[in-house]
This record gives structure tokens, C-alpha cells and sequence, in this order.
């Protein structure tokens, strides 16, 4: 496996060792205040994916942990192009990750100053941001 400091490679070590495990992890492709994120290959299904893993220091909390099942549970009942899709939610050794699909292209590190001063006014203008927001928080109220 390629990239990534000590403490991001050991976050997906529960997944990439038990015995069950159909995912071979391939290298770091983000990380950031809520996780690290593994570009994997799904040897059962045969594709690319995308495991999500929180730091060892956040996943230790039970409270980290329901935010970061809330966050893969918005994911997935928004479908949207610019969403990326939620296949399923796994826990191996403690350690909670989402598996989702893998997308090609830039970190939005790399696009959002640049298209910031665009974007944030168009999604203001767009009826649909609204409805996303209100069914996340609806759905946020329900869980």
C-alpha cells in the first residue's frame, strides 16, 4: 500500500487483516478532520471503492462514531451526481468504515477555492439545495 503517515496506514489495518475481508487496500487518497479515506479494490464485486476509516484518536468515541454513522446515513439517502454513493457501513476489530464508490478526479481541497465564489451562490439560488438540506435534517430527527 502506498502514501500516508504511520497512524493513517494503521487505520484500515482491521480491515486489511480479518479473514472475511474482500477489500485490498490500494493507497491514501484523503484524509482530513473526520477520517482517512483508502482507494480499495472490492475483490468480491470486482471494483474500485472507496473505505473511510476515523482517526484512532476519534474512533475510541462513542460520540465520533454516531457522527460518522449519521454522515454515511445522509450520504446514502441523498442521490444526487454530486453525491458520492454509500454502498454499505461495515465495523472490523472496532473500527467503523463506510464502503463507497471510488470517483476519479480532483480533492475538493484542489476545487473549492477555486470555484467557491461561484458555487456558494448558485447553490443559495437552487430550490433543490433546499430540499437536500431539509431532508437531511428530517432524516437527522428520525434517526
Amino acid at each position: 500500500m502506498k502514501g500516508g503517515s504511520d497512524s493513517e496506514l494503521n487505520a484500515g489495518k482491521a480491515v486489511q487483516h480479518r479473514k472475511e475481508n474482500p477489500y485490498t487496500l490500494l493507497n491514501i487518497v484523503g484524509h482530513g478532520g473526520m477520517g482517512v479515506v483508502f482507494k480499495a479494490e472490492d475483490t468480491k464485486l470486482c471494483r474500485t471503492v472507496a473505505l473511510k476509516f476515523l482517526p484512532e484518536e476519534i474512533g475510541l468515541d462513542p460520540e465520533a462514531k454516531k457522527r460518522f454513522l449519521r454522515e454515511a446515513q445522509a450520504a446514502d439517502i441523498l442521490d444526487h451526481p454530486n453525491i458520492c454513493p454509500v454502498y454499505e457501513v461495515d465495523e472490523s476489530e472496532g473500527e467503523m468504515f463506510p464502503t463507497m464508490a471510488f470517483i476519479e478526479g480532483r480533492s475538493l481541497t484542489a476545487f473549492v477555492p477555486v470555484y467557491a465564489k461561484v458555487l456558494v451562490p448558485t447553490l443559495a439560488r437552487d430550490p433543490r439545495f433546499g430540499a437536500i438540506l431539509e431532508r437531511l435534517r428530517l432524516h437527522a430527527n428520525s434517526c
